[in-house]
């Protein structure tokens, strides 16, 4: 829908026009729907690794999508930075990490922010370079732990497995919350 708004001095002897203002609505909305809420990247120094994430638009008018990481970074890099998704329409966006330096480890949030409404969507990038001549000894088959959507009151566990990758030893590990958080306990299942 569109308009025009006419603003006239308000006298008998003057009444022409003294400005003109354009009117523009659409109908509808445009949601999006992100397939990642954190995205975890690891690779050795001089290295680059890259991961999709998928972005839906679930309303029924188009969406413009203008990304941008939360602060410049030499490691992260994002593509494209702008989208315009149809209705029921999906894009992939692509994250980039290539450390540079010794131990490397960039954290970003990136923001997908709805042209038309100001609406943002945010998702966690965590980068990790590691120095090729060292290797962990631990593998585990998640890369971080995502909690989303608690209640309050309620509790909610996750389980994650952890394994030795040295052949035949076994190791000791002693296992904690970094900063003490008391909303989070750490429990041991043989």
């Amino acid at each position: 829908f569109s308009g025009i708004v006419d603003m006239r001095l308000n006298a008998v002897d003057l009444g022409s026009s003294v400005a003109k203002l354009a009117l523009k609505a659409t109908i509808g909305v445009a949601r999006l729907e992100v397939s990642l809420k954190a995205v975890s990247l690891c690779c050795e120094m001089g290295k680059v690794v890259s991961r999709s994430i998928a972005v839906s638009n679930v309303g029924n008018m188009v969406a413009g999508i203008d990304m941008e990481l939360s602060s410049s970074s030499s490691a992260l890099f994002i593509h494209p930075s702008t989208l315009h998704i149809l209705p029921g329409e999906s894009r992939q966006v692509e994250v980039t990490f290539s450390p540079t330096s010794e131990e490397t480890v960039a954290e970003r949030v990136l923001h997908l922010t709805l042209a038309e409404v100001g609406e943002t969507y945010d998702v966690l990038i965590r980068g990790t370079g590691t120095n090729e001549k060292k290797s962990f000894p631990l593998a585990c088959n998640m890369p971080f732990l995502h909690f989303g959507g608690v209640e309050i009151g309620s509790t909610k566990q996750l389980e994650l497995v952890l394994q030795s990758l040295l052949e035949g030893q076994s190791l000791d590990l002693e296992i904690e919350v970094e900063r003490h958080q008391a909303n989070f306990q750490v429990t041991d299942r043989p």
